[in-house]
């Protein structure tokens, strides 16, 4: 089989949620391009890829495996540096993974993702103000993205900037109407306001 199609059938399962039945047709690809082009871009995409469906299942050294393999590849590449700093956030190791997201800024410094991480860890922190400067940067590198108006609404709004919270969160809505999370987030806002 060609590694474009192991790699397609591993995207299509993640979007099913067959995380780890995606993590074998990755890993499969992986194999087939390791042996064509150890250090080719095709390569470096593959090992991200399974990096994250590793990390979903649970499977953190794999996935660290993967990410660092992706870096030493390309050492410049921000996004194994992002990858890498949400995995530690879901561990509660926020100090590495905020160093992480600086990394990735360094690397690439419109890295719209790398600032919204650094938003999620100083929130998790207690950092409001920190938090709230990285979410706007990362709406700014990011305009249309409803996942950082979201959260930058929700946070607006809990330190009492409610009127700008309500309409960061209905924007996100807009721009992503199937999305439940604003939805219930905004209902939320009302009922505190009323």
């Amino acid at each position: 089989m060609y590694p474009q199609a192991l790699e397609a059938l591993g995207d299509l399962l993640v979007a099913r949620g067959d995380v780890r039945d995606a993590a074998t047709y990755l890993a499969r690809a992986l194999e087939i391009r390791t042996a064509v082009d150890p250090q080719g871009a095709p390569r470096v995409r593959l090992l991200i890829k399974l990096g994250d469906a590793e990390a979903r299942e649970g499977m953190r050294e794999a996935a660290e495996r993967a990410y660092d393999e992706a870096l030493r590849i390309r050492p410049d590449l921000a996004e194994a540096e992002v990858e890498q700093g949400r995995r530690l956030a879901s561990e509660q190791r926020l100090t590495d993974a905020i160093e992480r997201y600086h990394r990735a800024l360094r690397m690439d410094s419109r890295s719209a993702s790398a600032a919204a991480g650094l938003g999620a860890a100083f929130e998790r922190l207690g950092r409001r103000d920190d938090s709230i400067r990285w979410y706007q940067t990362a709406l700014e590198l990011d305009p249309s993205s409803a996942e950082y108006r979201n959260a930058l609404g929700f946070l607006l709004f809990e330190i009492g900037r409610r009127e700008e919270g309500i309409d960061l969160v209905g924007e996100s809505i807009r721009l992503r109407p199937d999305w439940d999370l604003p939805k219930r987030n905004l209902q939320w806002m009302e009922e505190q306001v009323r």
